[in-house]
């Protein structure tokens, strides 16, 4: 079977060529305080809040290996597991 057999056999079950996302490595408990902060913020007015953020001249650069890798899935399936890659172990930053 070909390369390109095989790719219209996906695309007709309904799965697409994507970016694979990185996973982020959250404990349950921790998974469970940032949705619950999050839901506490949901209806907080925005007035008032851009008078508490603090804007410096400062920035970071990362460097990392940029290599893209994909992955066959169905619409919806972004954030399951076995669709998620892990994180770089290794990276370079520098504050300008």
């Amino acid at each position: 079977m070909s390369k390109r057999t095989l790719q219209r056999a996906l695309r007709a079950e309904g799965y697409q060529r994507r970016v694979i996302r990185k996973a982020i490595g959250l404990r349950l408990p921790n998974k469970r305080n940032r949705v619950a902060w999050c839901r506490g913020k949901l209806h907080l007015p925005v007035i008032g809040f851009w008078d508490r953020v603090i804007f410096s001249d400062e920035g970071k650069v990362e460097v990392a290996a940029n290599k893209r890798v994909y992955v066959w899935r169905r619409a919806g399936e972004e954030w399951n597991p076995a669709c998620l890659n892990t994180p770089p172990r290794r990276k370079f930053g520098i504050m300008i």
